[in-house]
């Protein structure tokens, strides 16, 4: 510093430490978010147990189709035999032949867009659920079952994803209270130790002060936020987030 002493110098070390009410609110932040992957796992477990089932059904579907729409295409093969006579012997008009073969021609295109679809739905299987080889269906009774499903207007806060979402508020509300303390002033603590070259009295006794003789303190303060306008508005976002 810009004594008279050239070299006169100040070294200071000070280390800034949030207020309590800061460190509570971030560990409470973190053990709500470890809750919140938690959640998120099993939330994903159960969307993949869905995802699963329901190409898996698709599944039985696409095949149940496939088989449908190859009767109904060896009945039009047959129906066209017939037209085709009957047009030959002057029964039916060629507009008659020309619409049967174009709904015969979209029974056949049905079929090569239910084999694709049942490739897709197996391949996305075999993807899901990490299978070297194509998942195979199981044949069994496709006819139609009654399927009961009781409907209750309470939610059920024990579905992985209603809970996920539930948690997502509680860390929300969390942060919002971490972002809050942040307002409070922080501790500073700090020591420093440092030269004044040339003379000196103290209590009426002459000194020489040189390099070797230090002088040393410490530092208590409290840090104040000017800029509380930013964090005011974070608050706020976070508000409408939870709502």
């Amino acid at each position: 510093f810009n004594s008279i002493y050239r070299y006169d110098n100040n070294i200071t070390v000070s280390q800034s430490l949030p207020s309590p009410v800061s460190f509570a609110t971030n560990k409470a932040l973190h053990n709500e978010c470890t809750k919140s992957a938690i959640y998120n796992l099993q939330a994903a477990k159960a969307n993949l147990v869905y995802e699963v089932k329901t190409l898996y059904y698709s599944l039985m579907y696409t095949q149940a189709l496939y088989k449908l729409l190859q009767k109904e295409d060896s009945i039009y093969v047959g129906f066209l035999a017939i037209i085709g006579e009957k047009n030959k012997k002057g029964e039916v008009g060629l507009l008659d032949k020309n619409r049967t073969e174009t709904q015969g021609m979209e029974i056949k295109n049905q079929l090569i867009k239910n084999e694709e679809d049942f490739m897709n739905f197996q391949m996305q299987l075999q993807t899901l659920m990490n299978s070297p080889t194509l998942v195979e269906l199981i044949t069994g009774d496709n006819s139609m079952d009654q399927l009961s499903i009781i409907i209750d207007s309470v939610p059920d806060l024990e579905h992985p994803v209603l809970k996920y979402l539930k948690q997502q508020e509680i860390v929300t509300d969390k942060t919002k209270k971490y972002e809050a303390s942040k307002i409070l002033p922080d501790v500073v603590l700090g020591y420093f130790n440092q030269s004044i070259y040339g003379s000196a009295n103290v209590l009426g006794e002459n000194y020489f002060l040189t390099k070797k003789d230090r002088l040393q303190g410490f530092q208590v303060g409290l840090t104040l936020p000017i800029w509380h306008k930013p964090l005011q508005a974070k608050i706020n976002a976070l508000e409408l987030n939870i709502d």
